[in-house]
Parts: C-alpha cells; structure tokens; sequence
C-alpha cells in the first residue's frame, strides 16, 4: 500500500545533540515518574535533522511515496505534520525511513484518519514488521482494513491531563507516559518500549522493541520490565532511544 510524500516547504538544517550529561527528573502530582537523559551538544555522536515550518503555515498535502529512505526535506515535511520541530537521531539508527502513511486523503482513502510510521534503517529488522524502533504518528479515530498496533487512546490522553497516569514523563514541557506493550502474537511475540504523548486527536509515540518472547510468558516479561529487572532493558539501545526522545522539541 503506498505511503505519501508532501510537496517542498523549508528545507530542514542539521544540529548535533548527543552526549549525555546527568538525568534531569520530571515531576507530576501524583503520579510515579521516569527520568530521562537530556541531550548536549557533541556533533560526532548524533545525526539531528531539525524541520521547522513558519508560525500559521498550513499542513502540506501529500503526494505519492513508497516505503523507502527520507530525504531531509521530506523528514521535514512529515516532523511538520506530527507537531515534531526537532528530533536528534543516533547515528547508529541510521537514516529515517517511511514504513506507512495511511490516510483518508486518497481517492478513494485507503483509511479513516491517519496513521504514519518513520523508521530507520539501522534498526531495520524483518522479524519486527517496521523494524526494532520506530516513530508513529496517530489520529485517534484511525481505522484501517488490517491489523495493526494502537498506543494511546482518548482515555490515555485523560489520565495524563490527570496525573494519574503510571510511568510519567515529561518532554520539552509536554506530559506523556511509558508503557511496555505487547505486540500482535504469531510464534513469538514482540514487546516493546513505547513513549508515548497524547495530544486532543493525535497522539506520538517512539517504539522500541525489547526482544521476542514465548507468547504464553509475555505478560510475566512485561511485568518483569516494569519493575525493572529484566535482562533486555539493559540493551544499549534503550539508553540511546532514551536519548532520542528526550531530544524532540515540539511546536
């Protein structure tokens, strides 16, 4: 099913923000919360690709793109549409890639709302569908006609507004959450790291998969991983998505 790209609008500039300092911690009211690393400047570490549209500037419409590599301005165009100014990419991730853009604006749509899914290349994995990690873009009322995966509800968004929602984060001033989510079970069953941000009729999330389990043992695993003691958080690459998503600015 082909995805879409989006016609020029300001090309993106290129920053560097990697190396780690300490971890800052976010506070909520009431509910637990998880420290995440901020970045600082080293340009040897990290590929940034910044987007930035001017203030008012409507959405651009799509056009036809294929699954495949991002060039910087069409990164850009896609960070404009999911309210994403800036994002730092470890150079290790690779370059962004599109696995989906699912949409309504097809004739005739192919979907109800929109979904889009950017991954990279160096965390392309077949055994994971769109790769070990990746980025997902949402409208809450998305529907399609096959499986697929949904982070953050309506209700999410409320329990955050609320503080009540476990595994608080905060990013770039914005409140989201992680949660540890299984995927769909064939064989083996994925689950992942999601950091999720709900917004009124979207929501982000940055999905990074922790390994394959026996799909009878995944709730065991993901209980394991909420309490922190299970061997694959320490993976390095759970520090440097952790880095990533502490390096979105937001619009």
């Amino acid at each position: 099913m082909p995805a879409h790209r989006l016609p020029p609008t300001q090309a993106p500039s290129l920053e560097s923000t990697s190396t780690l300092r300490n971890p800052l911690p976010t506070h909520t009211s009431s509910a637990p919360t998880v420290d995440l690393f901020l970045p600082s400047p080293d340009p040897l570490n990290c590929l940034g690709e910044v987007a930035r549209r001017s203030p008012g500037e409507p959405p651009p419409n799509p056009g036809a793109l294929r699954r495949g590599p991002l060039s910087s301005q069409q990164l850009a165009d896609y960070l404009n549409i999911m309210g994403i100014d800036s994002i730092c990419i470890p150079r290790s991730f690779g370059a962004p890639s599109i696995n989906v853009d699912w949409n309504n604006l097809d004739n005739p749509p192919v979907a109800i709302g929109r979904m889009i899914s950017i991954g990279f290349e160096g965390l392309d994995e077949g055994a994971y569908g769109w790769g070990r990690g990746f980025l997902v873009y949402s409208t809450y009322d998305f529907e399609i006609g096959s499986e697929y995966d949904v982070f953050a509800t309506q209700e999410d968004l409320q329990a955050t507004q609320s503080h009540s929602m476990p595994r608080t984060i905060s990013v770039d001033g914005l409140d989201g959450f992680i949660r540890y989510f299984p995927g769909l079970p064939m064989d083996t069953q994925a689950v992942y790291i999601t950091y999720v941000f709900p917004f009124d009729t979207y929501y982000i999330a940055a999905v990074l998969a922790l390994g394959l389990y026996d799909p009878a043992k995944v709730s065991h695993v993901i209980l394991q991983m909420e309490e922190g003691r299970h061997p694959d958080l320490t993976s390095p690459d759970v520090p440097l998505f952790n880095q990533l998503v502490s390096s979105i600015r937001f619009e």
